[in-house]
């Protein structure tokens, strides 16, 4: 994802678009889960919290 496309994204974000964090999230939610999973060692737990955060971003 360039600076243009995550600065695009945000502006979605910001109005309210759910477009912009849906390629956001696209785009990171590897690199989110890895983190989870590396700090709490245990995949179902990582694949929980990594869901549940999405899904406050959303909300």
């Amino acid at each position: 994802m360039t600076n243009t496309e995550f600065e695009a994204s945000i502006k979605l974000i910001i109005s309210n678009n759910k477009d912009g964090l849906e390629s956001i999230y696209k785009e990171y939610i590897t690199s989110i889960y890895s983190l989870v999973l590396s700090i709490v060692k245990n995949k179902e737990n990582a694949e929980d919290i990594t869901a549940d955060e999405y899904l406050t971003f959303q909300a």
